[in-house]
């Protein structure tokens, strides 16, 4: 995990390194990321008759 704390934005969420960067030291960055990460496929999933 240390490792890509350096790394660039993401190739997949070029939006989410920028909002993300100032809040490495925050103690629930790593949870909050794990959510929204594992909210993504949940979204993506959603029948077409669905809307936002």
């Amino acid at each position: 995990v240390l490792a890509e704390v350096g790394w660039p934005q993401p190739r997949v969420l070029p939006g989410l390194s920028a909002p993300l960067s100032g809040s490495l030291s925050s103690p629930g960055y790593t949870t909050n990321l794990q959510m929204f990460i594992c909210g993504i496929p949940q979204r993506m999933s959603l029948p077409s008759s669905f809307h936002w």
